[in-house]
């Protein structure tokens, strides 16, 4: 699929519903991991359940709200739909956290990049990802640049359900 003419803008709340479909679609896409409990069901019914709750969009709202978060959370558009999109938060050392997010038939095809490449020319603090340890895009971030940060920790979700996770970080200075 050609994403030639592929936008990428700000996002506005207006968009919460599309970003969270998207975010959680890739989650239930890449995070199964029955050995450590987070099956299918539990996605789909807990994790990342759709459609996205009424939190689920309070905290987009408030995470675009922030002052140091303006202009730094993207949505990649073709042909007037969100196609990818990156989230970005400021945490408390200034760190921005991150996640790219491309809908399945747009995976590999560069949108992915083209978000990450805005966001690093827009940002001046160090971006960090937390990503589920054996998901594919982990790949994607080396790519750019980012690297491993301390040891891979177990992310508990429930007592019984957990993911491996890894901190990727990119200092852009």
């Amino acid at each position: 699929m050609n994403v030639d003419n592929l936008e990428i803008r700000p996002a506005t709340f207006e968009d919460a519903l599309a970003v969270q479909v998207l975010r959680k679609h890739a989650w239930q896409a890449r995070y199964v991991s029955p050995d450590t409990g987070v099956t299918k069901e539990i996605l789909t019914t807990s994790l990342a359940k759709l459609p996205p709750s009424e939190d689920d969009l309070e905290h987009y709202r408030q995470m675009l709200d922030k002052p140091d978060n303006i202009g730094k959370n993207l949505v990649a558009l073709l042909n007037g739909r969100i196609i990818g999109t990156v989230t970005y938060d400021t945490l408390e050392d200034d760190t921005g956290d991150i996640g790219v997010f491309v809908a399945d038939d747009y995976n590999g095809k560069g949108v992915g990049d083209r978000l990450l490449d805005v966001l690093v020319s827009r940002s001046d603090n160090p971006l960090q990802v937390e990503i589920y340890a054996r998901n594919p895009s982990r790949d994607f971030y080396k790519a750019h640049g980012f690297v491993e940060v301390g040891e891979e920790s177990n992310h508990h979700f429930t007592e019984e359900a957990y993911l491996p996770v890894q901190t990727l970080r990119l200092d852009p200075r």
